[in-house]
């Protein structure tokens, strides 16, 4: 369902460009990038009901040249070099947090990590799947805490405030350890390396939700979307330069 959602977000900017003054202002003075699909090799033995709870790669990592799901395939969100290796993931390679055999050994990865680096991004969103939370940096250890945590965080609350949850009330907004440690993801390299306010949303309360459930968490995930944009617009930290 993430590749819907950011879709969805994608169309939505696109449909009401040239009739919405803010989303016609962010498109005339900002680059918004879409990368809606990170791991087409994993995505499609998903979508081909191989392994329905697939997430790696297929990376041949015990070098037959077959693909064994039992043996291959790398975590994507483990593989960043921002604190690759330590908690939440994996040196064998049959378990599915399986980290690399190196930093950034995939081409995924490398291909993100060279985005993120050739950019001056502020912000950024990735979804996955599943939990219902507005996750922010960091999430490499138990109780680490990033820099900007209180404005990392208050971000945090004014975007899962507007994402309405299955059993009532709206998402959770929370630090990404708190859910479980992960070492090697998406965010804190963004946050840890380049100093993006990166969020990850966790969509949902399946994997795969029902065809009928995902229109519904496109259209309650748009606004905060909307609000990440426009943050940009705010000044953060103000003051005159005398030297």
């Amino acid at each position: 369902v993430s590749l819907e959602v950011a879709m969805y977000v994608l169309n939505h900017i696109i449909d009401n460009y040239g009739t919405d003054p803010d989303i016609t202002a962010s498109v005339n003075n900002k680059q918004i990038w879409f990368v809606p699909l990170v791991n087409p090799n994993g995505h499609k033995v998903v979508t081909d009901e191989v392994d329905l709870w697939w997430r790696k790669n297929i990376c041949d990592n015990d070098g037959n040249g077959n693909f064994n799901g039992s043996q291959d395939g790398t975590d994507p969100n483990r593989n960043y070099s921002w604190e690759w290796g330590g908690q939440g993931s994996s040196g064998t390679f049959s378990s599915e947090t399986y980290r690399g055999a190196s930093p950034a050994s995939e081409p995924e990865i490398q291909a993100m990590q060279n985005l993120l680096l050739d950019h001056h991004f502020v912000a950024g969103i990735t979804y996955h799947s599943y939990s219902e939370l507005v996750l922010f940096p960091y999430g490499y250890a138990n109780n680490a805490s990033a820099p900007d945590v209180d404005a990392l965080e208050a971000l945090a609350v004014d975007m899962a405030i507007t994402i309405p949850a299955a059993s009532g009330g709206y998402y959770t907004p929370q630090p990404s350890w708190a859910l479980y440690p992960a070492a090697g993801v998406t965010d804190d390299f963004a946050y840890g390396q380049e100093g993006i306010f990166s969020y990850c949303i966790e969509l949902g309360t399946e994997f795969i939700p029902p065809a009928s459930e995902i229109d519904g968490i496109c259209q309650d995930n748009l606004q905060a979307a909307l609000i990440l944009l426009n943050r940009v617009d705010q000044s953060v930290v103000t003051g005159l330069i005398k030297d």
